[in-house]
């Protein structure tokens, strides 16, 4: 009789963990076309790429990937049915996804991240002088890596500014943002693709140079602050793109600044003159790797219901198995805690 028992416990148990399995491949499967998209391009809130942030390239990518996590999170919670209004603000990253996001091999990413996360100490300041008021925000709380695993938390007032798009939001060409070296360029890329060649974007000299946290000062003169800030920056942006942004017939340098009088001043336009060829980036298309596997997003789904010991026995087992299985490394905390809970 006992032995009858134990044949159909563990009968039942391998049933329900197939039964998860499917059930999870299906939800993530039903979202799949919204949630990839965000691997695609990745949306940035107006008041976000206009703030005045003297960022490093790195310390600019880690944001976007910062913001296309705040994005998935919050489409996952939808394809679930999960009414929690909650921002997420706490991310666990993986080696292999990291060296995807910065394009680079598992040696060069450790200085990659070590400077990305130099944004810790950096302040984003957002100024609206016409309606006197102003914010200032810090990003990152807390930035740890180890045993692979980058774990970020987010400044919760942060998070939820970051998916603030009433105000407005560039939809950007995330693998043309992360392949651009110079973080001039970056922030150029987040401002024209605002309204895409519909209309052209016009920013003040001075407000241009807070956005990129430099001064015409800082050069010797003018027309070599204008090559270093704006000139090679379009170039690059062009030459990279593939014809998706291309110099306008007239404008050869991509941008045309207005002057008054014999000098620039700093409330003179800055007016960038590209087209946005929609038919070529359409035909861009994702393309899987063999190696994308559905498996990494179940993982943070059930590491995140561990942690809050919110899992039940099968889908600690599960996250276990998964965990050897794709050889990847969580800290002893959320270990202990799936152990403690598949066997109770």
């Amino acid at each position: 009789m006992t032995l009858d028992l134990t044949i159909a416990y563990i009968f039942y148990f391998k049933m329900s963990c197939i039964v998860l399995l499917f059930f999870y491949l299906g939800l993530i499967a039903w979202g799949c076309e919204k949630i990839l998209k965000n691997w695609i391009t990745v949306k940035k809130p107006h008041q976000l790429i206009t703030s005045r942030m003297n960022l490093k390239p790195r310390e600019q990518d880690l944001i976007t990937l910062l913001v296309k996590s705040l994005k998935s999170e919050q489409e996952k919670l939808k394809f679930s049915g999960v009414t929690n209004e909650n921002v997420v603000f706490e991310f666990r990253y993986h080696t292999k996804d990291l060296e995807e996001h910065f394009n680079l091999t598992r040696q060069g990413l450790y200085k990659a991240l070590y400077d990305g996360t130099k944004v810790m100490g950096k302040v984003l300041e957002i100024k609206d002088p016409d309606n006197k008021m102003f914010s200032k925000v810090v990003i990152i709380s807390n930035a740890c890596f180890e045993d692979g695993v980058l774990f970020i938390r987010m400044d919760k007032d942060a998070a939820k500014y970051l998916l603030e798009y009433s105000s407005g939001f560039s939809e950007i060409d995330l693998t043309l943002l992360l392949s651009l070296r110079g973080g001039y360029e970056k922030r150029i890329l987040e401002l024209i693709s605002r309204f895409k060649g519909i209309k052209d974007y016009t920013v003040s000299i001075e407000e241009f140079c807070n956005m990129l946290g430099v001064s015409p000062n800082d050069y010797v003169d003018f027309p070599r602050f204008k090559r270093a800030t704006l000139t090679n920056p379009i170039k690059n942006i062009v030459s990279k793109s593939n014809g998706v942004w291309t110099f306008r017939s007239d404008y050869k340098d991509g941008f045309i600044i207005e002057k008054t009088g014999k000098s620039y001043k700093p409330y003179n336009k800055i007016t960038f003159k590209l087209d946005f060829n929609e038919s070529i980036s359409k035909e861009k298309e994702f393309i899987f790797k063999e190696n994308d596997n559905p498996r990494y997003a179940m993982l943070d789904m059930l590491e995140k219901k561990i942690s809050s010991m919110e899992a039940n026995k099968v889908e600690a087992a599960m996250f276990l198995s998964l965990c050897d299985e794709l050889d990847i490394s969580y800290t002893s905390d959320v270990l202990k805690k799936a152990n403690i809970i598949k066997s109770n």
